[in-house]
């Protein structure tokens, strides 16, 4: 029996914590990046990706007007991930959201990610635009001038990871049915 109200405040905030996955840490350490610099050959946009030739099953650059590609290799025994990579404007990433709210698009996943605290109206309107629900988890990475926000959906669902450069306007989409883990190797294998 619990005597003191205290702790049913913190037993309800643990509950909150793991019903609630958006709740995740702001920032997670980039993965160790897995890849001598000769090793990488495929470019893209101004990214660069070290995946083992051999693995490659295939590898198609999309006729899109922004720089567009498909990409499907073997992963481990016989595991297959595909992914598509988009260069892709501030306004293709949020749909103009970040104009409506004054921000940049940076600066919404931030809100996404639980930092800064944002108004509960402000995050419900973002979490509905890039379709957050409450199975995704969002994941925010930074490396010196990159900052990477992963949605991990469940994955019957397509996930999406957000790279952008401090430097530079827009950024890359990389979308497809990865986990956690699968968005975690594909970033440790990244050159910007």
């Amino acid at each position: 029996m619990i005597r003191n109200s205290h702790h049913i405040y913190i037993l309800l905030f643990c509950g909150f914590l793991i019903l609630n996955p958006v709740a995740s840490p702001a920032s997670n350490d980039w993965p160790v990046n897995q890849c001598a610099a000769q090793d990488y050959w495929l470019e893209f946009a101004e990214l660069d990706l070290c995946l083992e030739k051999s693995k490659v099953i295939s590898l198609n650059y999309l006729n899109l007007s922004e720089p567009s590609a498909v990409i499907r290799f073997q992963i481990g025994g016989k595991n297959t991930i595909e992914f598509g990579m988009s260069r892709l404007d501030d306004d293709q990433i949020t749909g103009g959201l970040h104009h409506h709210l004054g921000r940049t698009p940076q600066q919404l996943f931030e809100q996404l990610s639980g930092k800064p605290e944002a108004e509960k109206s402000r995050v419900d309107l973002i979490r509905k635009v890039l379709d957050v629900d409450n199975g995704t988890v969002v994941r925010h990475y930074r490396r010196a001038t990159l900052d990477a926000y992963a949605l991990v959906r469940p994955i019957t669902s397509d996930s999406s990871v957000y790279l952008f450069d401090s430097k530079r306007n827009g950024g890359i989409e990389i979308s497809g049915r990865l986990s956690g883990h699968d968005i975690e190797y594909i970033l440790s294998r990244i050159r910007w």
